[in-house]
């Protein structure tokens, strides 16, 4: 059975609740858009279902669509945040729309330690920012997406 987590913001205006399958937060994004965002080392995302997000304080939420950063396109992604105190909360894109993607910053339920863990996006990301001790690193996306990085790492919660 999935996990509950349970997320907030900073100064408590939004809470949330998702259920998730792939609780591990192994994947740290250095992209241009996480660590602006994010901060210096960027986000880590975790996936959850979507029709399972229950919000309380939503008239307290924004969201913020990114464009590409090569094209200049908006991105259908959006980026759900509190508009009091600024915290990332989520990403959501309709791409993919059975999926949420809780920032793993905005969890508050205890979340299982990654043994392995990787940074991705450093194409786009300064040489003066570290990449984690251990972090295995890829320079654009991961093609193995974080479901299946669960599965193939035993991590997946039925």
């Amino acid at each position: 059975m999935p996990i509950e987590l349970k997320g907030s913001c900073h100064c408590g205006a939004v809470k949330f609740r998702c259920q998730s399958n792939t609780p591990v937060p192994y994947q740290l994004c250095q992209c241009s858009i996480c660590r602006k965002v994010g901060g210096y080392m960027g986000s880590v995302n975790i996936m959850g279902l979507n029709k399972s997000l229950s919000i309380e304080g939503e008239s307290n939420l924004k969201s913020y669509s990114p464009k590409h950063s090569e094209t200049g396109e908006p991105l259908t992604s959006k980026r759900f945040f509190c508009q009091i105190c600024g915290s990332m909360l989520w990403l959501h894109d309709p791409s993919w729309d059975e999926w949420v993607y809780p920032f793993a910053s905005a969890i508050d339920t205890p979340l299982p330690k990654a043994e392995k863990t990787l940074a991705i996006m450093r194409s786009s990301c300064p040489e003066y920012i570290p990449v984690p001790e251990g972090s295995a690193v890829l320079e654009k996306y991961n093609d193995q997406g974080i479901e299946q990085w669960h599965k193939s790492h035993g991590a997946w919660v039925d």
